[in-house]
């Protein structure tokens, strides 16, 4: 069953919108594999927005996919980056022997800095924050 999965999700990523990707990560371990896409989506007033979507499987048929479209300061003058956005969480769990099935959804919102010197060449350090209402 992960095999199909994981098939589909990287079909998906072999479209002709791969090449528009500022970032893919792919983590395979024996018992899971997560994927994760991102991509700057289109500038604004305010700065860029960028998009990006995930999806984690492992052996239990457990299933957890994520979407979320943040919009960001971009400023080359200033080294300090914030970010203001909203994610989507959807995840089927519990499926293994023994366990008890659900079946979750949830809307986050948040914000994120980044603080990435010149020197670094990109390189900087990250700290996001999301919350989900009740």
């Amino acid at each position: 069953m992960i095999l199909r999965k994981l098939f589909a999700v990287v079909g998906l990523f072999c479209s002709s919108q791969i090449v528009y990707a500022d970032s893919i990560n792919i983590q395979i371990s024996d018992a899971s594999a997560r994927f994760i896409y991102a991509a700057e989506v289109f500038g604004g007033q305010f700065g860029p927005t960028d998009f990006e979507m995930g999806a984690y499987f492992n052996d239990d048929d457990d299933t957890v996919v994520h979407t979320s479209l943040v919009v960001r300061s971009d400023s080359i003058d200033n080294p300090v980056f914030i970010a203001i956005g909203g994610r989507l969480y959807y995840a089927d769990i519990g499926n293994a022997v023994d366990q008890t099935p659900a079946e979750v959804a949830a809307i986050a919102f948040g914000l994120e800095l980044s603080f990435r010197p010149e020197g670094l060449y990109g390189a900087g350090i990250t700290a996001s924050y999301l919350y989900r209402p009740v």
